[in-house]
């Protein structure tokens, strides 16, 4: 409401919060899914990381200018991680109190 009524009085204030384009999303899982939401992200600006457990396809990596690193550099890099793996014995607690303590605050 507050920039309703700022724009409405003439004024033109930016929002508070970081752009998107100051962000860095990391993706642990890119298959399908995971490529999906690294275009989109990397339509927005982000800078995107990515790690799986497979060879990313390199095509791909340049098309979204994908960063690939280890589990643990994406984590700590990374403003968003977005989770796109099956579940299995691998991921299984793939993410526990020992993996958000290395997250960025």
């Amino acid at each position: 409401p507050w920039m309703d009524r700022a724009m409405k009085g003439g004024e033109w204030q930016k929002i508070p919060g970081r752009s998107l384009r100051e962000c860095t999303l990391g993706v642990i899982g890119v298959g399908d899914v995971g490529k999906a939401v690294l275009r989109r992200a990397a339509g927005f600006g982000l800078r995107v990381l990515g790690n799986d457990i497979r060879e990313i396809d390199p095509a791909f990596v340049e098309e979204v200018g994908l960063e690939v690193v280890d589990k643990l550099a994406l984590l700590a890099e990374a403003d968003f991680v977005s989770l796109n793996c099956d579940l299995n014995p691998t991921s299984y607690h793939l993410m526990n109190d020992e993996r958000f303590a290395q997250m960025k605050p």
